[in-house]
């Protein structure tokens, strides 16, 4: 099921009235197609940047996941990380636009981007202590006290930003 739903882009409303159905003569399947698809239940906090809403996906969460997935064993301590920040925009008509803040490990061959954290406007966030704040004490605070990986405790060190122009000048 969970595949057809996904093949065929079939809204969570909908398999979940098939669900109810099914249920009468399957009553092991799931209740809902939240259920069914695994759907976290967690919230998302997102909070104010002018003019827009922002939201911090974290350092230490996203980087975690990354070297996990990658199966490093050992890191160099401090673990030295990029990070970068572009601007793209939706479409041209309505003017909306992503600013986005990714880190990636530049001790890993071809390493893959992380999201760090996102915002969402009609244009740029108009003050970038604002936005970039999170990240900011969050970087702070794996500095000086940091973080652990497989029993040990490293400390975070951003080595670089990347930056268009545009970012540039707004940072």
């Amino acid at each position: 099921l969970r595949g057809w739903k996904t093949k065929f882009h079939v809204p969570h409303l909908q398999v979940g009235e098939l669900l109810g159905i099914l249920r009468k003569h399957h009553p092991e399947l799931p209740k809902s197609a939240k259920t069914l698809m695994g759907t976290p239940r967690l919230k998302v906090v997102t909070r104010s940047v002018n003019p827009g809403i922002y939201y911090h996906f974290g350092i230490e969460k996203r980087l975690l996941s990354t070297l996990t997935s990658l199966g490093i064993l050992i890191l160099d301590d401090p673990v030295g990380i990029f990070i970068g920040i572009d601007g793209v925009p939706l479409t041209k008509s309505s003017g909306s636009t992503f600013w986005v803040i990714v880190g990636y490990l530049p001790f890993v061959k071809d390493s893959e981007p992380f999201f760090i954290g996102v915002y969402h406007g009609k244009s740029k966030p108009q003050f970038s202590n604002i936005f970039l704040q999170e990240l900011i004490e969050e970087a702070q605070h794996l500095y000086t006290t940091g973080f652990s990986y497989r029993g040990n405790c490293y400390k975070l060190k951003i080595e670089a930003f990347v930056c268009d122009a545009p970012a540039r000048a707004m940072i």
